[in-house]
């Protein structure tokens, strides 16, 4: 159903607030549908964590734990 929303709009790029499990999930689940993802998060961890759920999303070919 997501599909279909984005695709019966012009939507390009996202941005997500928050890179923990949650904002990170979100960002992976916008880029794996081709959107362009702009990411922040005030911690020093959390480019870490959306880079190892990217990785983790990546090699299970965009599904998520």
């Amino acid at each position: 159903m997501t599909e279909a929303i984005l695709a019966g709009h012009r939507i390009q790029r996202e941005a997500v607030v928050g890179t923990g499990v949650i904002g990170a999930s979100w960002a992976a689940y916008f880029l794996f549908h081709g959107l362009n993802v702009a990411a922040t998060d005030p911690t020093p961890q959390g480019k870490q964590t959306l880079y190892n759920l990217m990785e983790g999303a990546h090699r299970k070919g965009g599904e998520f734990d």
